[in-house]
Order: C-alpha cells, then sequence, then structure tokens
C-alpha cells in the first residue's frame, strides 16, 4: 500500500507545467546598497540574455563577454565573488536567472527585478552605533578625496569627539566597520572618496542610446587623445642625437559603424604638440576624411577649444548681422553637436581609444600606463641614453597605427548593438553613396578665417601672426581692412577677401633679408629685393606717366595758365618742356626733385623808327636853347622888341652862324 501515494505524487508531479510561476516577491525594505545590487545583478542577466537571443551565441560565451561589457556599471560584483573575485559568472547567472522566474510565454520574468535584491543585507537600516557627533566627525574625516581608511577616521574622529565633548564615547571600531560596509551610503561614499568621474563611471545612472536610425555618413564622432607610449626623433642637438615624444593622436569614426575614416598623431614634447597645434591637427585629419569620403551631415566632439575654434567650428562674424564664416558653414554641414562637459561616454569613439591603448598601448615595452603617478618613473626609463636607440622610430610607430586601424576596420564586432555584429567596415559599405568634393571647392572650403579683419599696410601686405603677406591684388584695398584665410597645410600662403566675402588673391609670405648678407646667398637675396624696389618704383612713375602724359612734370599753377592750343599740344605729347631746377632733398617726401617749365617762343621781329637827330637831353646845347628862349620870352614882354634885331651885334652867335656857314634862326636851337 506503501506504493499508491508514491505513484499518485509522481503522478502529481508530471501534471505540474514545465513554466515556473511568477513569485510575485513582495517588496520588502531594503538598503540602498542591496537595491543597488539587485539592479546590477539585473543587469548582467539581461545583457548575457541578448548575447543568447539575439546574436546566437552559447550561454558560456554570452557570460564572459556581458562580464567584460558591464564590469564598470557593476562596481558591487566584480569583488563579490570568492576570495574577492568576480560574482559575473555562469554559476550565478543561473541562480539569478532561476530566482527570477519565467512567464507563461517562456520568457525570463525581467519585470520580478526585486527577487535579485540582496537579502543578505538586511530588510532595513539598523541604527547607527555611538552619538551623532562622532558620525560626524568621523563622515568630515571618511568622506575625502584623502581617501582616509576606516581604522585611520576613526582615531582622528574620535580625538576630536574627546575635545568636543570628553563625556562621549565613540562606539567600538568593529561596530563603525560594519555600519560603514553594510548600510553606508555607496554612492555618496564614491563621489566623496573618489571624485565626479568615478561616481558616473562606478554607481551613476547611464543613458542607453538607440542608435538603430542612424545611418552611416549621418554623424561623426571626433577626439584626441595623447597614447600612452613613446617613440624616438632625431636630435642632433644632444650628445645622444635622439629625444623622446608622445604620439598626440587625433581619429574620426563614424557613429553609426564605428569606422574609422581619418586618423593623424603629432608628437608631444613637455606637454606642447610640435609638428601641430591642436586645432590644426583636427583640421588636417577632418580634411582627409572628407577628401576620402564625402562630408557628413552632424560632426559631434566635446567642448574642447581645439574643436571649437573660431573660423572651424565657432562662426566668426566681422560686422554685426553679417555673414558668418567658418569651414562647416562652407561645407554645409548641418549641425556641430556638443557633448556635456566631461562626460566622454557620450561618444563612441572613447570605445574605439579603448582598443586601440589595448591593442597599441599596453604591448609597448615603454608602456607610460594610464595612472598619471606612474608616469615619471616610467618616463624616466625611457629617457634613459642607453634606452633611447631602442625606442621605435616615427615611420615605425606610423606603420603599426596604420595597421591598427585596419584590423580595427576589418574586424567583425559580435555582440555590437551598433554594427550588429559586422565589421565596422561592411557596416560603413552600407552608407549612401555621395560625390566626393571637386579638390579646388575642398581647399577653399578648408581655408581658415582668422578671427578679426587686417589692415592693408605698406608694400600691398597685411601683418598675420607676426609675419608679413603680400600681393599686388591689396592695390586697392590699400588702407582698407580685409578678411585673411589661413591655409593649414601651406603657412607660405593667405588668402585675402573683401568684407563681403569675395576673393581677392593669393597673399605670399614676405621672404626676410639677412642683416649683414655675408654670404652670396644672402647677398644675392638682398640684390633681388633690392631689384624688386627699383623695379616697384619704376613700375609707379610708368603708371603716372600713362596717366597724366606729358602733364605729369609740370605744377598745377602752370597748367591753369596753359592755352587751348598747349592743352591739345600737351594731349597730343607735342607740347615743349624744359627743366628749369633741380635739387636734393634728404628729409623729404622725394629725395630728388625736378622743376618744369613751359619752354617760351621765339619773339617776333619788330621794325625799328628813323634816328633822332636832336640834341640829347640834358647836353650843353640843349641847356643854351632854353635858357636863351626863357631870356627871349622875358624881353619880348619887357620892350616888345622884334625878335630878330636883338641878335644882330651878338658876337656869339655871329660865330655860330660862320662856323654852320648857314644863316640860321635861333629856333633851330
Amino acid at each position: 500500500m506503501s506504493g499508491a501515494p508514491e505513484n499518485a505524487l509522481c503522478k502529481a508531479v508530471k501534471t505540474v507545467p514545465a513554466v515556473r510561476e511568477n513569485r510575485n516577491t513582495p517588496e520588502r525594505p531594503a538598503t540602498i546598497r542591496g537595491r543597488a545590487t539587485g539592479e546590477q545583478r539585473l543587469l548582467f542577466v539581461q545583457t548575457v540574455w541578448n548575447h543568447i537571443t539575439r546574436d546566437g551565441m552559447k550561454h558560456k560565451a554570452a557570460v564572459d563577454l556581458a562580464a567584460v561589457e558591464v564590469a564598470d556599471r557593476c562596481p558591487d560584483l566584480i569583488r563579490a565573488g570568492k576570495n574577492g573575485s568576480s560574482a559575473l559568472n555562469y554559476t550565478n547567472f543561473r541562480t539569478w536567472t532561476r530566482a527570477l522566474g519565467r512567464t507563461a510565454a517562456g520568457e525570463i520574468d525581467f519585470g520580478n527585478g526585486s527577487a535579485l535584491i540582496d537579502r543578505r543585507a538586511g530588510t532595513a537600516a539598523r541604527p547607527r552605533p555611538g552619538s551623532d557627533d562622532f558620525w560626524w566627525l568621523f563622515d568630515s574625516f571618511y568622506k575625502k578625496q584623502a581617501g582616509l581608511s576606516i581604522p585611520t577616521a576613526y582615531k582622528h574622529a574620535a580625538v576630536a569627539l574627546a575635545k568636543l565633548n570628553p563625556a562621549d564615547e565613540p562606539p567600538p571600531l568593529r561596530s563603525v566597520r560594519y555600519q560603514v560596509e553594510r548600510y553606508g551610503n555607496r554612492a555618496a561614499d564614491v563621489y566623496a572618496r573618489e571624485g565626479e568621474v568615478p561616481f558616473i563611471n562606478k554607481v551613476g545612472s547611464f543613458i542607453c542610446r538607440d542608435w538603430s536610425k542612424v545611418k552611416p555618413m549621418d554623424c561623426w564622432f571626433c577626439d584626441c587623445r595623447v597614447a600612452d607610449i613613446a617613440y624616438r626623433v632625431p636630435a642632433p642637438e644632444r650628445k645622444e642625437g635622439w629625444k623622446k615624444v608622445r604620439p598626440y593622436m587625433c581619429a574620426f569614426s563614424d557613429a553609426a559603424s564605428l569606422f574609422f575614416v581619418g586618423i593623424r598623431f603629432g608628437v608631444m614634447e613637455d606637454g606642447q604638440t610640435v609638428a601641430d597645434s591642436g586645432h590644426a591637427l583636427i583640421i588636417k585629419t577632418f580634411f582627409d576624411a572628407v577628401g576620402r569620403y564625402g562630408v557628413p551631415r552632424k560632426v559631434y566632439s566635446d567642448n574642447g577649444k581645439d574643436f571649437l575654434k573660431a573660423g572651424f567650428t565657432t562662426p566668426v562674424v566681422y560686422e554685426k548681422g553679417g555673414r558668418e564664416f567658418s569651414i562647416f558653414n562652407e561645407l554645409h554641414i548641418e549641425r556641430h553637436i556638443r557633448s556635456t562637459p566631461y562626460n566622454g561616454r557620450a561618444k563612441t569613439i572613447e570605445r574605439n581609444f579603448r582598443y586601440f591603448s589595448d591593442d597599441c598601448d599596453r604591448i609597448s615595452t615603454v608602456y607610460l600606463g594610464n595612472a598619471p603617478g606612474k608616469r615619471p618613473e616610467i618616463s624616466a626609463l625611457a629617457d634613459n641614453k642607453k634606452y633611447l636607440p631602442y625606442l621605435d622610430k616615427p615611420e615605425e610607430t606610423t606603420v603599426r597605427i596604420a595597421d591598427f586601424v585596419r584590423e580595427f576596420n576589418e574586424t567583425p564586432k559580435p555582440g555590437s548593438k551598433i554594427t550588429g555584429g559586422l565589421s565596422p567596415a561592411e557596416a560603413f559599405a552600407a552608407r549612401s553613396e555621395r560625390s566626393p568634393l571637386d579638390p579646388v571647392r575642398l581647399a577653399a572650403a578648408f581655408l581658415l578665417p582668422m578671427p578679426r579683419l587686417y589692415k592693408v599696410g605698406r608694400g600691398f601686405s597685411v601683418a598675420v601672426e607676426g609675419k608679413s603677406y603680400f600681393s599686388e591684388t591689396l592695390q586697392p584695398y590699400w588702407d582698407r581692412k580685409v578678411i585673411i584665410k589661413k591655409n593649414i597645410f601651406d603657412p607660405s600662403r593667405v588668402f585675402a577677401f573683401d568684407p563681403a566675402g569675395f576673393f581677392i588673391g593669393e597673399c605670399r609670405m614676405k621672404q626676410s633679408v639677412a642683416a649683414l648678407a655675408e654670404s652670396e646667398e644672402e647677398r644675392a637675396v638682398l640684390k633681388s629685393e633690392l631689384r624688386r624696389q627699383a623695379e616697384e618704383k619704376k613700375a609707379a612713375r610708368a603708371a603716372i606717366d600713362a596717366a597724366c602724359g606729358q602733364l605729369a612734370k609740370l605744377q598745377p599753377e602752370v597748367i591753369d595758365r596753359m592755352s587751348p592750343e598747349q592743352l591739345r599740344a600737351a594731349r597730343a605729347g607735342k607740347l615743349t618742356i624744359e627743366m628749369i631746377a633741380r635739387y636734393q632733398s634728404v628729409k623729404g617726401a622725394q629725395h630728388v626733385n625736378e622743376v618744369y617749365a613751359l619752354k617760351p617762343a621765339a619773339p617776333p621781329a619788330v621794325s625799328l623808327p628813323p634816328p633822332d637827330d636832336s640834341p640829347e637831353p640834358g647836353s650843353r646845347a640843349e641847356r643854351l636853347r632854353h635858357g636863351l628862349a626863357d631870356m627871349l620870352s622875358a624881353e619880348e614882354e619887357e620892350n616888345d622888341v622884334p625878335e630878330r634885331n636883338l641878335f644882330i651885334d651878338d658876337p656869339i652867335m655871329e660865330k655860330e652862324n660862320q662856323n654852320d656857314g648857314n644863316e640860321r634862326d635861333y629856333r633851330d636851337f
């Protein structure tokens, strides 16, 4: 009879459905740490289950991959295993899956997440041992980035409590340790002891972004980093002939495929870029990517000053309400997206840089490490003169980086939500084809507008960043302001535009001349510049002669007095002018001055009158004549005697008559 109940029990068990009913675990009071642990367990189970159902991975392989992916977001589980090992393993995955149960459809009941709350953490927080004054002092020592241990913070808090209230006894150290580790505010402890970034990366909430609607070429990510490796470059000034530098990398990747569309690197020395400034390296990298694949619709970057360079992504406006000038505007990029400050996780390119660190940085002999505290010692090792010859050369580092980029682009990414398991190259190949820009238009679009207007000065030149650039096309704009755009690839040239944005011409950097010109080459350069000056003066004088003709040498006063016939002769080039004066002036506006005037014509012939035989005025005969005339007039008035009888007996007149041989009247005198 004993077997009958057993058979009935077996039949009853077999009739039970295979699907476990949802236990609907009731919500119980739990500590913050217990709830955080439950959320981390649920995240791990969900990640593993997605790899199994969506990517077709086997259970253990999915567990191993998920353990790596969620390690940063499960800080309470990575050391919760036996002897401090990780709890993100296959055994716990099965245990937590059973705890969640299954729905009627046979799926894991992820809505039953309360079943994963850490029950060992208790149902409610216990009251803290000791007084509030003790815990106020203890937290003031413990919650600091100095990172004091619990015993050290306890010791300092006990001393401060004795000063504050000698009658107050601190609780036992073991009670304090238990309270902190079991019921402490994990989020507040991480923020206070480690800082904002560890808080965000370890316990802070995160945003799940849906990349399914983003297509290749819709958006590019951009970022820069200093590689944690070093290589050598020639240094003739040093005895060993080499010096150590660090690569400064800039990369652009497609947001929808993780494909590296462009990557460049400069070199770092003492924290400064040697080959390129930060913004120049970024612009060159972007130029390479656009020239090869076309223009993206949007670009996503952080808030670094090199990305926000005026004229690159930030428009330059020279007049209020005027046109905006920038490289992004010239390329018609719809939008430049800037991430939240200090939030590098928003850019998927950060993940690409992590892969680069694993594949390139860490395998290097002189890996400097990502911990700043360890870098000085390792960096000193790389500076050792015996070790320098064994560092990679620039071309070797370039080959290594190129190999990494090629391998990364061609390697499938199983489990990736962005690529869907495809390689970045395969995912990027699904982009819509865009015709590449014409090389001339591309080069013109990447001219960097300078942040202000420049005045055209002496020699029809502009002074840009301490260097002079000149062009004959700037003549009409002398003493006026123009827009200058810099050529990132060729610092010896800039391009001038008027304030409305119309192209004026190309300006070349003015060549400097040695002060003493001692060598043959230096003297040749000096002669060339002197010859240029002479040619410029000659060209200016020729332009004046062509504009004014013969009137160029005459002063305005002379031109005003010219007759119509003379003006017509000057217009025909037949006017006769002559130089009437020439002088030199050391400090004058012109050193050699020449004064010209119209050459006078020869005077016309004039007929002369017949000779006059009358005596010259003032002679003796003239004076005698006037004297006698006066006497005669007086006597006639007095005696009324005929004038001829007066001189009959005059011996003088008789003598005059004898000399002339003729009898003359006195009026002939």
